[in-house]
């Protein structure tokens, strides 16, 4: 075993024989610095603690290390069976060898480093050959799960179903759909499968982390922490949002429009909470996501906000390019007049004859929605690849 690392007073390194790649129940090898020594001491992970046995030099022989110039090195021989010490494995079977390096003091081991996840090799090693193994962090499929699940029910379909709600209603009004307006009927089905979808999201990070999720605190990603509380937040306002449309007022109550901004700022805040929440979560160590996927989210972000602001200002933005139009007609008219009465001086007067202007008439509600409808089209294609974009970076980084 050898591991290279900046000059420290006190540092140590083990090796691990694990029956799967997650911690847990495994014997394990320590060498620690220890008063300027290298020891050499057996140990067993007991579920996420690393427990040292009451005999330190069980199973060990001819144990050895130096401690030159940064480079920690140790050897040792292992016995390959031994039933007197339940927590040694039996060499003769093939593990997972996993490894990890950390600080100690005095001969006592702190946890290893959390923003980067110990090495496991690919497949189980047979300890009986001399060939070489490599490998990479452990697999956290579940957690995968999660945040592919987390990213289509935050990102594809609030960004669909809201953007609906906001934009759709005055399109296809009289177009039904099971006897509901098209664009209702897209927003309650987006939403209620955001719901179910985070319900079920949840679900499976609880199993994967047998309750709830315990973010070690790194430094410098203390914020990581904020991942299951704003978690916790976001499914419960996810939740609240359908349960309030269950006791919606009628049209005309006196209590409509304050239903309607409650509904509204409900739905908003878990949305960006949401999004906060996944760009936390892309960070997580046990994510082990590149920062391709967090770059998309942020690019989806950014659109998300430019296409509102665009929507938002989308009849001015008409109404100002009709004026410009009305503007133009009539300077190409006087030129034209101008043209036709060569003989007189620039400084001389025109006749004054009438002058035909067209004028370009302000957009129609239909000219309008005909836009909105096109936008809104073109916002669904772009909301729907980024997501599957970022859902395939995350699935297919090398974890």
């Amino acid at each position: 075993m050898k591991k290279i690392e900046p000059a420290r007073s006190e540092r140590w390194m083990a090796i691990a024989f694990s029956e799967d790649r997650m911690m847990g129940d495994d014997a394990v090898i320590e060498c620690v610095i220890d008063a300027g020594f290298v020891r050499v001491y057996s140990s067993y992970n007991d579920d996420k603690i690393n427990k040292r046995m009451e005999d330190k030099t069980a199973g060990l022989s001819n144990a050895a290390g130096s401690y030159v110039n940064g480079v920690l090195e140790c050897s040792f021989d292992h016995v390959k069976k031994d039933d007197f010490y339940p927590h040694l494995k039996d060499l003769n079977h093939d593990f997972y060898l996993m490894f990890a390096d950390g600080d100690a003091i005095s001969g006592n081991i702190f946890p290893h480093r959390y923003d980067v996840l110990p090495p496991v090799t690919d497949v189980p090693v047979d300890l009986q050959s001399m060939e070489s193994v490599g490998g990479e962090g452990p697999r956290f499929p579940l957690v995968l799960a999660h945040g592919c699940i987390m990213i289509m029910c935050w990102v594809l379909l609030p960004g669909i179903g809201i953007v609906t709600a906001r934009y759709g209603k005055p399109l296809l009004p009289k177009t039904h759909f099971f006897g509901l307006k098209i664009w209702f009927q897209i927003h309650r089905g987006c939403m209620i499968t955001s719901v179910c979808m985070t319900l079920l999201a949840a679900l499976i990070v609880v199993v994967e982390s047998e309750g709830y999720s315990k973010i070690p605190k790194i430094p410098g990603k203390q914020y990581q922490q904020l991942h299951p509380p704003l978690g916790i937040i976001v499914i419960i306002l996810a939740i609240t949002n359908p349960i309030m449309a269950l006791f919606r007022p009628g049209p005309e109550s006196v209590g409509r429009q304050l239903f309607n901004w409650a509904h509204w700022g409900v739905g908003v805040v878990s949305a960006v909470l949401a999004i906060i929440t996944i760009f936390i979560g892309l960070d997580l160590t046990k994510a082990g996501s590149s920062t391709a996927p967090m770059a998309v989210m942020a690019v989806y972000v950014v659109y998300l906000a430019a296409y509102l602001v665009a929507m938002e200002l989308l009849p001015t933005i008409l109404k100002t390019l009709a004026v410009k139009q009305t503007k133009f007609e009539l300077s190409a008219n006087l030129n034209l007049r101008r043209g036709s009465h060569k003989g007189y001086d620039v400084t001389t007067p025109l006749p004054t004859a009438p002058v035909a202007v067209i004028t370009q008439p302000p957009p129609t509600i239909e000219q309008e929605n005909r836009v909105k409808t096109i936008m809104l089209l073109i916002h669904y294609v772009i909301t729907g690849l980024l997501s599957v974009v970022m859902v395939i970076l995350l699935a297919t980084h090398p974890h």
